[in-house]
């Protein structure tokens, strides 16, 4: 997306937000008139920072992992961002149609660019993909292939047999962006050779953006990783470099030891374990103070709001026994507390395996 469209999108997204939702629709039809895409990407950017829409409880749809926070409204297809919208012509075995974002909402998407029909390395890495079409559709997902050739160059690149250097079919659908504006918001545009880079995009089914990787023009994709990375997404864990389909992710508490570093936060010592997890003392790099991390192992049953919920009721106490609560964070794919350390003996030793006395208490 140019500086233009940019700053144009930026402008009718601030002036609806001053306006009561009734008058929204009226407005923005009015001022986009007959630019769709930048209408859509307006109501996306909108539905999204009021948090309306939940496209989660869409039958079928796989599970994404939870939002920490809403999506920064960011427009230049970084990760993390909502994904720039495109509403491009298509053509799959089906026959010609349209493809939108705001279509797969609620599925996971691979968008995969590649530089030009009846080329040499674009047919291996789609006719790969296509191959594997089934394991993706067992975890929801689905591909769109999209490059600047037109839709009647991709529909005589599908119907040439591949000896005389066609794909002889596709599993999934071939966009046009014939003027590269899409790739140009995705950042993969080479405007010398009008062709897209060899951009590869997983947008989760809310429609952020969480993983994009960017060859040259002269190295393909490996359809096993793609499909590896897409399923670890979909863990919602931590998961290594040899992690596969089928392992377990990174349990953090069984990983997690002195001298690692959490966020801003310097593990020193384990001091207390339970069901749920681990206590850390720790100190905070930012402030320099200790700290006790409550750190969430990965197989506690405990939902992210359980998680914001239990610290919110102990952050509402205000007694010389509890422990003030000073953060809850997840930002990294580990949810914990962080706490006041209070250095002294632990509970269960004042305890010694029996009830307190009430006047002790």
């Amino acid at each position: 997306m140019n500086p233009e469209e940019f700053k144009r999108t930026r402008q009718l997204f601030d002036a609806a937000l001053e306006r009561s939702r009734p008058e929204r629709k009226a407005f923005l039809e009015e001022a986009c008139g007959s630019d769709v895409g930048l209408l859509r990407q307006v109501e996306r950017l909108l539905e999204h920072a009021e948090g309306d829409a939940d496209p989660l409880e869409q039958p079928g749809a796989a599970t994404a992992p939870a939002q920490r926070a809403a999506a920064p409204v960011n427009l230049d297809g970084s990760v993390g961002t909502l994904a720039p919208s495109f509403d491009l012509p298509c053509i799959s075995a089906e026959g010609r149609s349209r493809s939108a974002l705001a279509d797969f909402r609620g599925r996971w998407l691979v968008l995969v660019f590649y530089p030009r029909d009846f080329s040499l390395i674009c047919p291996t890495e789609l006719t790969a993909l296509s191959a594997r079409i089934d394991e993706f559709r067992e975890v929801s997902a689905v591909i769109l292939g999209i490059s600047v050739d037109s839709v009647e160059s991709h529909e005589r690149w599908l119907t040439t047999p591949k000896a005389r250097g066609g794909l002889g079919g596709l599993r999934f659908p071939l966009a046009s962006d014939v003027d590269g504006a899409v790739s140009r918001a995705y950042g993969i545009y080479l405007e010398p050779q009008h062709v897209a880079l060899r951009g590869l995009f997983i947008i989760d089914p809310n429609g952020v953006l969480q993983y994009k990787a960017v060859h040259n023009l002269s190295v393909g994709r490996r359809s096993d990783e793609v499909l590896r990375v897409m399923t670890a997404l979909q863990t919602g864990g931590l998961c290594a470099e040899d992690w596969s389909p089928g392992l377990d992710p990174i349990d953090p508490v069984e990983a997690l030891s002195a001298g690692r570093v959490l966020s801003h936060y310097r593990l020193e010592e384990c001091i207390g374990r339970g069901a749920f997890g681990c206590v850390f003392r720790a100190r905070d790099m930012e402030l320099d103070r200790p700290v006790a991390l409550k750190v969430f192992s990965r197989d506690c049953p405990l939902a992210a709001s359980a998680v914001l919920a239990e610290a919110r009721a102990a952050a509402a106490l205000n007694h010389t026994n509890v422990c003030t609560v000073f953060a809850v964070d997840d930002s990294e794919g580990i949810p914990f507390i962080a706490m006041e350390y209070v250095d002294g003996r632990p509970l269960e030793a004042l305890l010694g395996g029996a009830p307190m006395p009430p006047q002790r208490a």
